[in-house]
């Protein structure tokens, strides 16, 4: 009988000492998420409070870079950079001595309003017909080279301005960004 009651004694103390145990898990664990949140309280707090940066704040070059679009009311349209990728790829073949070779080429359209990339979009047929003649001109040993590339950006560039001019009065596309171009 004094080894039963025994028995009982050790089995009371495990299970307070487990009980025990899991107390101090869960209040470390409810103390630590205690100070995660009032850490992330005081941090969001004391943080500065960012304010529109006007003209008269910008440096030169800054004011540069925010080139802003206005419209026809006098107000701006958009700062925000907008991006027309002209899908499917480009591709042309050239004939390099007794072999073809092939130039697969992605492009997308930098503007900052939406009504040059509408207007883009609506004349997609006769830019990718333009570009695709510009792309049938060239040479191909020509395109391999850094300068080859640059030169084909700024006449596509320079083509799809003048399209862009000539159907709402102002050439819109900032830049082309190539965004593939592949030479077999």
């Amino acid at each position: 009988m004094a080894d039963e009651d025994d028995k009982k004694e050790e089995g009371a103390e495990e299970s307070t000492e487990k009980k025990g145990g899991l107390k101090k898990i869960i209040l470390m664990a409810v103390g630590a998420l205690l100070i995660a949140g009032i850490s992330i309280a005081a941090t969001l707090f004391l943080m500065p409070k960012s304010e529109p940066v006007t003209e008269e704040q910008m440096t030169p070059e800054e004011l540069m870079q925010a080139e802003v679009v206005m419209g026809e009311d006098g107000e701006p349209i958009s700062t925000v950079p907008i991006y027309l990728a002209m899908k499917p790829p480009f591709i042309a073949n050239y004939p390099v001595g007794s072999r073809q070779r092939y130039l697969q080429m992605e492009i997308s359209l930098f503007a900052r309003d939406q009504e040059t990339i509408d207007v883009a979009k609506l004349h997609e047929p006769l830019l990718r017909n333009n570009i695709i003649s510009i792309l049938g001109a060239q040479n191909y040993d020509t395109l391999r080279t850094e300068e080859g590339k640059l030169a084909l950006i700024e006449m596509i560039t320079v083509e799809i301005q003048d399209v862009l001019l000539e159907e709402m009065g102002r050439p819109g596309i900032e830049k082309i960004l190539l965004t593939s171009f592949v030479l077999q």
